[in-house]
């Protein structure tokens, strides 16, 4: 059973409030006084928090105690709280603690658990349990017992009612261990192995000089158990000696009371602990156990039947059910009557005063009338009051607006020579004069008729005057009208405009979707182009590179043959050196071109390839700076070429490992060097690598004729090429692809590539590599 008891619920956070969700869980059911006063204090402790969603369970452990009953307690509190968001959970009594300590890993594992009204507990209890606090249920028996001594002295014995359940043993232990700290002269009798009968008998049967200190009574000796309320009026209406107790819930029933463990104190205090967590107290800096807050609490009417004057009652007291003094009983109506006389003399004094008042304002009212009626007469706005639906007044700009000329036409008349037709009044009328006579303002556009039968729009605003608001149509209503005739025109005129805009928006709308219909149709036209040309360029590609490898192959063994037959033979005829020399410069030259067209048609099926998605990726960890020395060495007979050009590496000795396909890698390092060693005609190249923190970054750098800034943008676009010079002076070496391949391959393993210049001449093309993470 669930009530949601805080205003703050109610509204939610639908409202935009940063709401405060609180869980008070307790142990028994409501209607039972001790619950009902701690839940009451809870209250008093968080009333100040104006956001607190306070949602309160009952556990009904007093009627349900069984393992079936906590089974289906804990899964309801999981259904309803698991996926909530608290900020404290309050739990009151024993079971109510016990169930959520066994239950907080499922239910509460983050939320603080702040605990009242559980008995005899200690910081000792709750070792292993953190983020628990809260505030222990003890009896203060000697406290009890020594204001009921004090209160009267010439007590010899102390009847202690108690019953020997588990409570009451520890209870016993702590009486017991009170022995020497009260007078000789008095002696403790402790009542705890009776029958309800032998106790009612026993108690009945004390004198003057005793008295009764009742703990509880549950269950007698045979193990019968008794309702402690029931119990503690049988004793009270049986003794004729004062009968103190230890609880406040058994307060008013003939009890004189004592130093009482209070629920509402205990849930106050607990309260109070709970708004610090709130408002943000570390639960880590805060007292586990907070000692029971008793109070000295008394019942007037067995107090005073007891002898005791409660003027001799210790400071602090609360004393309930103390009739209250004449001024006390009477507060309201000797105030009520000191008002009215105050007021009274008042109104003399205001009455002969209001006199000289009145004439002067029924002045100031004449004047305020003339005033009104000449702002009627001059207002913009026509103006026109009905009664039952007749005209009763009108200002010139009404008259203006129906085309009157003088009032006289219109008054005393029927509103209904203002429609065109009987049925535009009565539509009128059911329209409007219903909420007009609820108190309602009316606000509408409506068309009336002039005089001359020409419509007119207007808007009007209309209410009632009579405050009496009879349901008879028409009681006193006054109309505010404005023409708007010429607006209601435009507005036509500007909804025709919109209709023919709209037809010519659909018109271009469909024009535009055609074109774009037809540029999608060229758009795969153009695709079925370039894929049919690709397929052609392939084809072609991979036609040439057979013939062409015949070509090569065949030269270089006419080249060896031709070597190897015509040796020494240069030295019989000179004329016969000059022909082998240039045959063999032929040769060479078939060889060179044959080998650049090789690497063009190489260098175009490798872009193809990368660019369809058809390369083959052969990716494996391994260290960049082994493959420099191999690379130099695929490029050694173009530095060769040149005795003015040297190369130097640069490189640190970690391993610079990259995961990607080593023949891809060393394809871009051979390709940067070639570059390199074109466009570079004396100087040196210097190739380099070094780890950036998470990549590796390789440069390539020359002292040749360098790149402009404007071709540095385009190097690496499919053939474009440019001259050392960046004219046209000069033969373009190579196909255009390779720089193209390049960045196809650094892009694909998410690195980047780029050129910048060397100062003070050359280039550096630099790219970047993910590092492989150690």
């Amino acid at each position: 059973m669930a009530i949601l008891a805080s205003p703050a619920g109610a509204q939610g956070e639908g409202d935009g409030l940063n709401v405060t969700r609180a869980l008070f869980i307790s142990s028994y059911h409501p209607g039972l006084k001790w619950s009902d006063d701690i839940e009451r204090g809870i209250r008093d402790g968080l009333h100040d928090i104006s956001t607190l969603d306070l949602m309160v369970e009952y556990m009904d452990t007093k009627r349900f105690s069984t393992e079936e009953h906590l089974v289906a307690l804990r899964d309801e509190f999981l259904r309803k709280y698991s996926s909530m968001d608290l900020d404290v959970v309050l739990t009151a009594d024993d079971h109510a603690l016990r169930f959520v300590r066994e239950a907080r890993a499922e239910l509460f594992p983050e939320t603080p658990i702040v605990f009242c009204g559980a008995n005899f507990i200690t910081e000792d209890d709750l070792k292993g349990d953190e983020g628990i606090i809260g505030v222990t249920e003890t009896i203060d028996i000697q406290g009890g017992i020594d204001v009921a001594l004090r209160l009267h002295p010439e007590t010899r014995r102390v009847y202690v009612v108690m019953d020997r359940t588990v409570t009451g043993q520890i209870v016993r232990e702590a009486l017991d261990s009170l022995e020497g700290h009260f007078p000789d002269a008095v002696e403790l009798v402790v009542l705890d192995n009776l029958t309800l009968d032998e106790l009612v008998r026993e108690v009945s049967g004390l004198t003057r000089g005793s008295l009764v200190y009742y703990v509880f009574f549950y269950q007698d000796r045979n193990g019968v158990y008794h309702d402690s309320d029931a119990v503690v009026e049988h004793l009270a209406e049986a003794a004729h000696v004062p009968v103190y107790c230890a609880w406040d819930v058994i307060l008013g029933r003939g009890v004189v009371g004592g130093l009482l463990t209070s629920g509402y104190f205990q849930g106050l205090e607990a309260g109070r602990l709970a708004k610090e967590i709130i408002h943000g107290r570390d639960i880590s800096t805060m007292p586990r156990v907070v000692e029971s807050p008793n109070h000295y609490m008394f019942d007037y009417g067995p107090l005073v039947s007891a002898g005791v004057d409660p003027r001799d009652l210790p400071q602090g007291r609360i004393v309930v059910n103390q009739p209250e003094s004449f001024y006390q009983l009477y507060k309201s109506e000797i105030w009520i009557a000191v008002a009215a006389f105050v007021f009274m003399s008042v109104l003399i004094v205001v009455m002969g005063f209001n006199i000289l008042l009145r004439r002067r304002a029924q002045r100031e009212l004449f004047n305020a009338l003339e005033e009104l009626q000449s702002i009627f007469d001059s207002s913009q706005v026509g103006i026109m009051l009905l009664e039952d639906r007749r005209v009763r007044k009108v200002n010139q700009r009404l008259l203006d607006i129906f085309g009157y000329k003088t009032s006289e036409e219109i008054l005393g008349s029927s509103a209904r020579l203002l429609h065109a037709t009987p049925e535009s009044f009565h539509y009128f009328g059911e329209l409007n004069y219903g909420r007009l006579s609820q108190g309602e303002r009316v606000a509408l556009e409506y068309q009336f008729v002039r005089k001359d039968g020409v419509p007119v729009w207007v808007t009007l605003s209309g209410s009632a005057i009579d405050s009496s608001s009879e349901p008879d149509m028409g009681k006193g209503v006054v109309w505010m009208i404005q023409d708007i005739t010429a607006r209601k025109q435009a507005q036509d005129e500007l909804a025709a405009l919109n209709l023919k805009l709209e037809g010519i928006v659909e018109e271009r709308t469909a024009e535009l979707r055609r074109k774009a219909e037809e540029l999608e149709s060229a758009y795969l036209r153009l695709q079925d182009i370039d894929n049919i040309k690709t397929a052609f360029l392939n084809t072609v590609s991979h036609d040439l590179r057979t013939p062409l490898t015949s070509i090569l192959g065949f030269a270089k063994l006419i080249h060896k043959d031709f070597t190897t037959a015509f040796a020494g033979e240069g030295e019989k005829s000179q004329r016969r050196e000059k022909i082998s020399h240039r045959i063999l410069d032929n040769l060479e030259i078939i060889t060179f071109e044959g080998e650049r067209l090789t690497r063009l048609i190489n260098d175009f099926l490798d872009l193809s390839r990368i660019e369809t998605g058809k390369m083959e990726w052969r990716d494996q960890d391994f260290a960049l700076s082994e493959f420099f020395s191999k690379a130099i060495t695929s490029v050694k007979g173009e530095i060769q070429q040149n005795q003015a050009l040297s190369v130097q590496v640069q490189v640190s000795d970690e391993p610079l490992m990259v995961h990607a396909d080593p023949d891809r890698i060393m394809q871009v390092l051979v390709n940067l060097l070639t570059n390199a060693a074109k466009f570079t005609s004396q100087g040196e190249i210097v190739l380099s690598a070094e780890r950036n923190e998470t990549f590796v970054e390789v440069r390539v750098a020359d002292t040749g004729t360098g790149i402009s800034d404007y071709n540095s943008e385009k190097v690496f676009d499919k053939f474009y090429q440019i001259t050392p010079d960046d004219t046209l002076m000069h033969t373009k070496k190579g196909s255009g692809l390779g720089l193209a391949i390049c960045r196809e391959i650094i892009t694909h393993y998410h690195g980047r590539i780029w050129v910048e210049p060397n100062e003070p001449r050359g280039s550096v093309f630099v790219f970047t590599l993910p590092v492989v993470q150690t």
